[in-house]
């Protein structure tokens, strides 16, 4: 029976501290502690009975889901003096309400995916204050975030930061601050007690309902109750005559805020306009500057087209005396080989006319037959020259 005690506290415990994480708009002083009722089928069920695990929650499930617990969160006439089970009712109401995707989440399945991104928002917050502490120089917003993830990742076994997402929309809600200091202030608080305290069955305050108390150490200003939100919304149903003082007021400080934004406006017309004459005149200068530029470019370039005119004549004349010279050399060449080659036909004809007279009576007949032979060749010459 004792052991049975036991786990059912231990159930509820866990419980109440995702209740106490949960409903942090909630007025403390009028919360009680969770009862412990071993006739609870529900704790029974929870304990005996393992759910079937669903598919993973996408991002825009997640997303939505943040947004249901902020927007609910926020409402000072409805969030003020509910229970635990009625504040996640609405929303679940909520989520299904505005959810622009196929979704069948139940109660207890965004509870619990709200209680996982709650624990690892906390931690990558508590990760990214250590490095805001550290007060860096030159380090941007999107290297302390990068930094955090990194702390994240070294404090949480290798595993990555997943919920980004759902930070990016909680990191600057005044509900999620509040919570964030709110349950600091309540885990150092159990720090410092539970060293002196044995926590028993007999030790838990007994309550009723779905009721989870919060503590009462908490010295936050807490949000504006619903009594105060239905009175303000009253007093801005009904005008009085303040009001009616206070708008005329405004209107003429409007008014008068107008004649001096004209005024301004005026003002910077006339500098603008003053400034406009001042760059044309500026503009005006370096155009003149800009065309005497161009100007002496052009004579520049006009003065060095005439020097390569010139260049240009001076290596025709040198080219065409070269090639009169080298005419010249050609035809003495010519000239000196004519009379070469008629000087060479002279004494061709010379030694053929002293072959043809020669006298080989004197000879032998070897000697004789030589000559003859010479002489025929000579003469197949002369007729052959004759021919041509």
């Amino acid at each position: 029976m004792d052991s049975q005690v036991q786990g059912d506290v231990s159930f509820i415990d866990l419980l109440q501290g995702d209740a106490e994480m949960d409903n942090s708009f909630l007025d403390e002083s009028q919360q009680a502690s969770m009862s412990i009722d071993h006739s609870q089928p529900q704790v029974v069920t929870a304990r005996t009975k393992k759910p079937q695990r669903g598919t993973n929650f996408s991002t825009e499930e997640d997303k939505l889901l943040v947004s249901s617990w902020l927007n609910v969160g926020m409402d000072a006439v409805q969030g003020a003096d509910q229970k635990h089970r009625q504040f996640w009712e609405r929303v679940h109401k909520y989520f299904h309400e505005h959810k622009e995707f196929p979704s069948d989440r139940n109660y207890g399945s965004l509870m619990n995916r709200w209680s996982t991104i709650q624990k690892s928002v906390t931690k990558f917050t508590a990760c990214l204050s250590q490095i805001e502490h550290l007060n860096q120089s030159g380090t941007t917003e999107h290297d302390k975030i990068q930094k955090a993830k990194c702390v994240f990742r070294s404090e949480n076994n290798d595993v990555a930061f997943p919920f980004e997402h759902c930070w990016n929309l909680l990191k600057g809600e005044q509900k999620w601050l509040h919570h964030g200091n709110k349950d600091k202030r309540r885990r150092r608080s159990s720090m410092e007690t539970s060293a002196n305290v044995t926590h028993t069955p007999d030790s838990i305050n007994e309550g009723e309902g779905d009721n989870v108390s919060h503590g009462n150490n908490v010295d936050f200003e807490r949000p504006i109750g619903r009594k105060a939100e239905k009175a303000n919304r009253k007093r801005k149903e009904r005008p009085s005559e303040d009001v009616v003082e206070f708008m005329k007021k405004k209107t003429e400080c409007l008014e008068e805020a107008r004649v001096q934004g004209e005024e301004i406006i005026r003002l910077e017309k006339e500098k603008l306009q003053l400034e406009q004459k001042d760059r044309e005149k500026i503009m005006d200068i370096e155009l003149k500057k800009l065309h005497l530029q161009e100007f002496e470019l052009q004579q520049k370039m006009d003065m060095e087209r005439q020097k390569l005119q010139a260049e240009q004549m001076d290596r025709e004349k040198i080219m065409d005396f070269e090639r009169k010279r080298l005419h010249l050399q050609g035809l003495e060449r010519e000239e000196k080989m004519d009379i070469e080659r008629k000087k060479l036909q002279s004494e061709q004809l010379d030694r053929e006319e002293r072959t043809m007279i020669l006298d080989t009576s004197k000879m032998t007949e070897v000697q004789q037959q030589y000559w003859k032979a010479r002489q025929n060749e000579i003469k197949e010459c002369q007729e052959s020259r004759k021919s041509t």
